[in-house]
């Protein structure tokens, strides 16, 4: 058994170390990719949210008669700045720069 002196730390590999004790062996790694996979799928869910909504916004303000806008134009400027602060959040969070 070698002793402590001879034995590589996860910092020189650059592995980071589970503290279950479970990252060895083939699928050492494979929780990783599960969270990351499932991390996509949600975040893709948010995003085709985020576009239905804002498609649904869009499609209002091009039916919409000049009484309508009037009453409503508030509440449309609200949503339009909720949804634009919502595109610059999944922006930041896909590492996009906007």
């Amino acid at each position: 058994m070698p002793n402590d002196e001879m034995k590589k730390s996860n910092d020189i590999n650059g592995l980071r170390r589970c503290p279950q004790g479970s990252d060895v062996g083939v699928f050492g790694r494979s929780k990783d990719f599960v969270d990351s996979l499932t991390a996509s799928f949600i975040y893709g869910q948010a995003i085709s949210d985020l576009t239905h909504q804002t498609l649904e916004v869009q499609r209002m303000l091009e039916t919409m008669d000049k009484e309508e806008t009037d009453c409503l134009k508030a509440q449309i400027e609200k949503t339009a700045l909720e949804l634009d602060a919502k595109w610059a959040i999944a922006a930041r969070m896909l590492g996009i720069q906007s």
